[in-house]
């Protein structure tokens, strides 16, 4: 079974350079047991840091509420578990939030059946793209395209302005 999975590497990183996968992260897009069950010790494995301690303060700040508010202690558990829930499923896009703020964008998305075929695909594409983007005599002429201007169809409904004035 195939998961599709994001290559992360620094935005300095020219394409096609090899030393810049020296530095790459691979993430998963799939549920995270790990993150549903312990989620702060999830983060803190990722070294995402200031994600482990967020996560640890709202839990403990939803459960110290809530105990405040009154609420019996198996609605304290049921939300608890919604949010470590919600947590399982959203940890690879927080993964990849976290590494796009500390500057390593996505740069790749492969298709793979496990994270060494993904490595291997996404560091190809870098590399391809390295070879496709070097200047050549022909690129460095620059030429304005020839793009059509798109033709105005009739806005039918509340548009006024795009029917023109009456």
């Amino acid at each position: 079974m195939s998961s599709s999975f994001t290559v992360h590497l620094p935005k300095d990183a020219l394409p096609g350079d090899p030393r810049a996968l020296d530095r790459a992260e691979i993430v998963r897009d799939q549920f995270s047991w790990g993150a549903f069950l312990v989620p702060e010790l999830w983060f803190l494995w990722h070294r995402h840091w200031i994600v482990a301690i967020g996560v640890l303060l709202v839990s403990l700040a939803v459960a110290m509420g809530l105990r405040a508010l009154g609420f019996p202690a198996g609605v304290i558990f049921l939300i608890d578990l919604l949010i470590q829930l919600f947590l399982g499923f959203e940890a690879a896009s927080i993964r990849r939030l976290a590494y796009r703020m500390r500057g390593r964008p996505m740069t790749g998305l492969v298709i793979a059946a496990d994270e060494a075929e993904a490595e291997a695909k996404g560091f190809a594409q870098w590399l391809d793209a390295g070879v496709a983007s070097a200047p050549t005599p022909a690129a460095l002429v620059r030429v304005a395209p020839l793009v059509p201007r798109p033709v105005q169809e009739p806005v039918l409904g509340l548009f006024p302005d795009a029917e023109g004035r009456r």
